[in-house]
């Protein structure tokens, strides 16, 4: 077996450092993809869940106004209460929706990785 020379080994072991980083960076981004995957599913189940539950407390609520103000009445309240939420969640998007969604995504993209659990 015939020996290196300092340079061609130098040049092995660049070689070896480069395809070590380079795993290490597809790990890294497998990790980064596979949370914020996780984190989009999450958010998508507990919307679904979120306008399913705002569905039956808003009927439960048009039931108990109906005694009130009569049937058109109570499901206008409940569709100008609709049309309230909808206004102040666009009047405060960016604090409750931009900004948070933001810090996830720095947070999971911009973080080296080098917590240990």
């Amino acid at each position: 077996m015939e020996e290196l020379s300092s340079a061609e080994a130098l040049i092995v072991e660049l070689k070896r450092y480069i395809d070590l980083r380079l795993q290490h960076i597809k790990f890294l981004g497998t990790e980064k993809l596979s949370y914020l995957i996780a984190a989009v599913a999450f958010m998508i189940i507990a919307t679904i869940f979120g306008i399913i539950a705002i569905c039956y407390f808003s009927l439960s609520l048009v039931h108990l106004l109906r005694i009130y103000v009569g049937t058109a009445g109570a499901y206008a309240i409940m569709g100008a209460v609709a049309i309230l939420f909808v206004a102040l969640l666009y009047l405060k998007r960016k604090q409750w929706l931009l900004n948070p969604i933001t810090r996830i995504l720095a947070r999971s993209i911009l973080d080296e990785g080098d917590e240990t659990e």
